[in-house]
């Protein structure tokens, strides 16, 4: 419509100029008849009026001639003009038409939506691809914002007037929003609106907003999974470690104060192996729901793998207030758990460590409940253990021994001492028990430091080794001046006499440095031969074939079973001095003399260690004891000053 009108008004102007024109010509023309072809006539003809009329029908003749010839070329011209006109028009509503029909192809082929809305005019044109996304029919004519209120109840269209605003308020012309919407009698919907903002610079008014609409729903979706496989546990549904992290780590930010609770299931594998994986997914199925029933306001409760739960509290922290918090989830699990019509008691332990008091820092705190957890696993399963500064220093300590220990034997750092036995009898010295010590520096490490860390890293195989050879070196030198019955006792570790090769491995030293194997008595504990009993009789029946002594060292402070000593080789058990504390009446001493006896009718001896009153030497001999060692007779003495007095007590002989 406006290029036709834009058509009829050049026409118009262009038939103005034309007449202008002509009026121009006729008025030159009757100048020039006036002042020329006038006064040839009158010249020729003189004063005579019908010269005039004549002069005058001519010139009429000539001006209507001039006209008809102009009318005609004029009406040619005009024909063609508006020829020309109605082709270009025509080429132009074509290039229209097939522009229209691409755009159209494309709006076809396009998973989006179009919108364009003139706020001031409140005209709205939404394409068919945005009804469908919006869940609107498609012959549905929504001219206006105002269909809105019909397709949306009020809670959806509250969304759009927030997204308007955010539009407003937008400090630039482009934008992308994203919401959840639901027409009336349609499915909720994501939807991601890119837009463009046209606005008025004068006063800021927005003229006007268009854009395109996009289906996301799907994406979400998939986002959503991704997501939940990425941060949630597939088997509890309960948060997993990575989104534990993400969650402690923002506590951590805001600088709230909050506790961890490091929950164990104790003998997780155990129910695994004995009733299947399947039971124990629902034993962590249903550990998840009971913790999660907790009357507790916790910041997250997590699923870190395995049979390991975490929870966080914060809040003010009292010692108090993680003691009560941690009965709250030991209590409920005192009902067992009923899988398949089975009923499962199951125990738990806490390690609980706290934030900003022990550390800033995600991965210390979670180590440190870890080690507190542990702790309390290895002591009284079933309870909890808060990490305090003592444990630190414990693990801080073992830390130390761990990364040492490793260099004690090439740096000369290992040395032997030899604790004498003494004949209760007699009073001589009849044997010793070598015992390794550990120099580093200036410190003096314990073996009760040492020697556990050593068997749970493997170490202890290169120190028993190097015990033994440094002993047998030892006992070539003092060999000519001790008796046939004289022995250096040396202690096995369960891990090197648990290796199958364990009695070829240790005959072949002692025959390497050519010792006598009658002088060499070993020392194993309950904890060494309980495990396979027949094996271990097996193995010490070799040792004893070659006249290697055995002593069951510690007796009293395990299971103290004397059926042990029936079926097991043994030709001495040593007291543990914890046993003798024991020892505070008559009657308890009568129960001392009866296990001695018992001992004896086995044909088995007895050593006591620890002994460092007259007293004890006393309620010994009463019982009858075969040997002592304590500080009462010597402390362990390092080998010159054992050697010393092993020379003096043959001067004596």
């Amino acid at each position: 419509m406006k290029r036709k009108n834009k058509i009829d008004l050049d026409l118009l102007k262009y038939s103005f100029q034309k007449t202008l024109k002509f009026i121009l010509v006729y008025i030159v023309v009757i100048l020039v008849y006036t002042l020329t072809i006038e006064k040839i006539f009158v010249n020729i003809f003189g004063e005579i009026p019908i010269v005039h009329r004549i002069s005058y029908i001519t010139l009429n003749v000539l001006i209507m001639v001039t006209i008809m010839m102009k009318g005609i070329y004029n009406k040619n011209k005009n024909i063609n003009i508006i020829k020309d006109n109605n082709r270009r028009l025509n080429r132009k509503i074509h290039d229209f038409k097939v522009l229209k029909n691409k755009l159209q192809i494309i709006l076809n082929l396009s998973s989006d939506g179009i919108f364009d809305w003139d706020v001031v005019k409140d005209d709205l044109y939404i394409s068919n691809k945005a009804k469908n996304i919006f869940g609107i029919k498609l012959d549905l004519n929504c001219g206006s914002s105002k269909c809105f209120s019909h397709l949306f109840n009020e809670e959806e269209i509250e969304k759009f007037k927030i997204m308007i605003n955010y539009f407003i308020n937008s400090d630039t012309s482009e934008n992308t929003y994203t919401m959840n919407i639901k027409a009336k009698n349609s499915n909720q919907r994501v939807v991601k609106i890119y837009s463009k903002t046209i606005i008025n610079k004068k006063d800021g008014r927005i003229l006007r907003i268009y854009g395109s609409i996009s289906d996301v729903t799907l994406e979400k979706s998939n986002e959503k999974r991704i997501y939940n496989l990425a941060y949630f546990d597939k088997l509890t549904s309960l948060p997993n470690r990575y989104r534990f992290k993400e969650k402690v780590q923002s506590l951590i930010n805001e600088g709230k104060t909050f506790a961890l609770f490091l929950i164990d299931i104790d003998n997780f594998s155990h129910i695994n192996e004995s009733y299947g994986y399947e039971v124990g997914d629902k034993i962590l199925i249903e550990t998840a729901k009971r913790i999660k029933s907790i009357n507790m306001d916790f910041e997250i409760i997590s699923r870190l793998g395995s049979d390991e739960f975490i929870v966080v509290y914060s809040g003010d922290i009292t010692e108090t207030m993680l003691e009560n918090i941690s009965k709250k989830i030991i209590n409920i699990f005192q009902l067992p758990v009923n899988i398949d019509d089975n009923l499962h008691h199951i125990e738990i332990s806490i390690g609980i460590s706290e934030f900003p008091k022990l550390s800033s820092d995600y991965s210390n705190l979670l180590k440190k409940a870890d080690i507190a957890l542990k702790e309390i696993k290895n002591n009284t399963k079933g309870s909890f253990r808060i990490f305090d500064e003592v444990l630190e220093y414990t693990k801080m300590r073992e830390l130390f021994i761990y990364n040492n220990l490793k260099g004690a034997i090439p740096n000369n750092e290992f040395y032997l001492v030899f604790q004498p036995k003494i004949d209760l009898r007699t009073n001589q010295i009849v044997g010793a028990e070598s015992l390794i010590r550990w120099q580093k520096d200036d410190r003096l490490i314990s073996p009760s430091e040492f020697i556990e860390i050593s068997e749970k890293t493997g170490y202890i195989e290169k120190i028993s080794l190097w015990v033994l050879v440094e002993t047998c070196k030892k006992i070539k030198l003092i060999e000519k001046f001790i008796g046939n019955d004289f022995r250096i006792s040396i202690n096995i570790s369960y891990v090197e006499f648990s290796k199958t090769n364990f009695v070829d491995n240790f005959l072949n030293i002692l025959k390497l440095e050519n010792v006598d194997t009658s002088k060499i008595e070993i020392e194993i504990t309950e904890r060494t031969v309980v495990g396979n009993l027949d094996e271990s009789a097996k193995k010490l029946s070799i040792l004893r074939e070659k006249n290697i002594c055995i002593s069951l060292d510690d007796f009293g402070t395990g299971y103290s079973s004397l059926s042990y000593l029936q079926k097991l080789p043994i030709d001495f058990i040593k007291l543990d001095k914890s046993f003798l504390d024991t020892i505070e009446s008559s009657k308890n001493e009568e129960v001392l003399k009866s296990v001695i006896e018992l001992a004896h009718n086995i044909k088995i001896k007895t050593i006591a260690e620890g002994i460092e009153t007259e007293e004890d030497v006393r309620v010994l001999k009463e019982a009858n004891c075969d040997f002592v060692q304590g500080y009462y007779y010597y402390r362990p003495l390092e080998f010159d000053d054992f050697f010393t007095q092993i020379k003096c007590e043959v001067k004596k002989l």
